[in-house]
């Protein structure tokens, strides 16, 4: 027989001898005896065992983890049967992608949106997988992955290419998406024609696979080309 456990928790092992008898301990070190032999289970014993076991384990049988058991399996060897409880295992729902249709719900609902920032493939996976609301595509990326000093060197081109990084591995995740937004760089969109933002907009929605964008700004001209755009 094991050494019972040094443990708080409520502990029963089962042990069969030679003689067809199991003998049951618990932390109070009282073990106890009753004979397995059918007979004698179903005239005499087989109600007072079960009511004593009950009494003794109440319903369920533990194992103190911090003596190196697992919990919630079944464990048996040669000599020892050890019963423990077992757990229902629950399955996260996975979640719609993210809109502005349901970002705005959540507004309105006044619960809190997250967002965060992602320059290439495994940071999007990262982001994706904690279900972030909203995944921006940053042109500050010219200085966290490019080594620029400030983000004006970043052009189009270049955050185009971020851009589908970040798409590959939002896509690789499966599930529920973040709103993909991208950051407009410097030099794409301060035109008095405002069909040339809107051209470049057409290349982050189309190419770079974004769901929206950002520009940055808050003068006339600024509201004008934003309207453009929508």
């Amino acid at each position: 027989m094991r050494k019972l456990l040094p443990s708080r928790v409520l502990t029963c092992w089962f042990n069969r001898s030679s003689n067809n008898k199991i003998s049951y301990c618990t932390p109070d070190r009282i073990v106890k005896y009753m004979s397995t032999t059918p007979s004698v289970l179903r005239r005499q014993n087989k109600s007072q065992f079960q009511s004593t076991l009950g009494n003794s384990c109440q319903n369920s049988f533990r194992i103190n983890a911090n003596n190196g058991y697992q919990r919630n399996k079944h464990s048996t060897d040669t000599s020892t049967t050890t019963t423990t409880t077992t757990t229902e295992e629950t399955k996260a729902k996975k979640r719609a992608n993210v809109t502005t249709l349901s970002l705005a719900s959540k507004k309105r609902r006044g619960r809190k949106i997250t967002m965060v920032t992602a320059y290439d493939f495994p940071s999007a996976i990262h982001v994706a997988r904690a279900n972030i609301d909203i995944l921006l595509v940053g042109d500050s990326c010219a200085m966290v992955e490019l080594g620029y000093e400030t983000t004006q060197p970043m052009d189009l081109d270049q955050m185009l290419h971020h851009c589908q990084a970040v798409k590959r591995g939002v896509n690789s995740c499966g599930g529920g998406k973040p709103l993909l937004v991208g950051d407009m760089p410097l030099g794409t969109y301060e035109y008095d024609d405002t069909d040339i933002a809107l051209r470049n907009v057409y290349r982050m929605v189309k190419e770079g696979g974004m769901d929206a964008i950002k520009l940055e700004g808050g003068s006339i001209a600024r509201a004008r080309t934003a309207k453009k755009i929508v």
